[in-house]
């Protein structure tokens, strides 16, 4: 399920899985393995994903982040 949210968070971004890899410092096929949910993720990588993704990390996981508060 966190796969699946990671992966509809990026296409609502506008990014391919390369360019979400970059900005997370890692490989695209890494991020493929998280989206499939064939890679365990560790709360630092799901940081660095959620601040890539402009979102934040909250139940539900990675909500849209609001901007009307900064």
């Amino acid at each position: 399920m966190l796969g699946q949210q990671i992966k509809q968070a990026r296409k609502e971004e506008g990014l391919t899985q390369e360019e979400l890899a970059k900005k997370v410092s890692t490989t695209k096929s890494v991020i493929s393995e998280i989206e499939r949910g064939k890679r365990n993720i560790g709360f630092d990588t799901l940081s660095k994903i959620a601040e890539a993704l402009k979102r934040t990390i909250a139940e539900p996981l990675l909500l849209k982040k609001d901007n009307s508060s900064q």
